[in-house]
């Protein structure tokens, strides 16, 4: 592994040339980053839902009422 200047966490594979991040505290923090967009992103799409549930229930008690 070459390593790639001005930049410690990262190296250089020479067979494949593609740059490989070693630094094991980035990519834990990198995973755990992704861990909470996709928490918001599902607890986002449960909120939409239930104020859809909210708001076809009222729909329904309009309904009623009107009745």
């Amino acid at each position: 592994m070459i390593k790639v200047k001005d930049h410690p966490g990262l190296v250089r594979d020479p067979k494949s040339k593609a740059i490989v991040n070693v630094n094991q505290n980035a990519y834990n923090e990198h995973l755990q980053k992704n861990l909470v967009k996709q928490n918001i992103t599902r607890m986002d799409n449960e909120i939409n839902s239930i104020k859809q549930s909210v708001n076809e229930i009222k729909q329904l008690l309009i309904k009623m009422a009107d009745k």
